[in-house]
């Protein structure tokens, strides 16, 4: 990887849109989750221990990649060759357990 994360920023490797039966049913606008790999954690903010693991697929709100900071941010990380983005600790919904497919469009 190319960069560092600071704070409780996390490197999410964006899973693609994939139309299969729903096992969960997410209890919110489909369209604003995604999932994705982690891939880099930032050490925490103010003490505050981050909650996440190296490889863990988690469900996260996706507003923060639709405002024109987050697309700014998202375009440069697609230059790395990658489907990056960068989120809060604090926008994680869940993590994503391996036997479990969802259905988000």
């Amino acid at each position: 990887m190319k960069f560092v994360p600071f704070h409780d920023w996390i490197v999410l490797e964006v899973e693609p849109f994939q139309k299969k039966s729903s096992v969960l049913e997410l209890p919110t606008n489909e369209s604003a989750v995604r999932t994705g790999k982690v891939v880099d954690i930032g050490p925490g903010r103010d003490g505050v221990a981050m909650d996440v693991e190296l490889g863990q697929r988690l469900a996260f709100f996706r507003w923060n990649q639709e405002h024109q900071a987050g697309k700014a941010v998202h375009h440069v990380l697609s230059g790395l060759g990658e489907n990056l983005v960068v989120v809060r600790q604090t926008d994680i919904l869940f993590e994503v357990l391996e036997d479990v497919q969802l259905d988000i469009p």
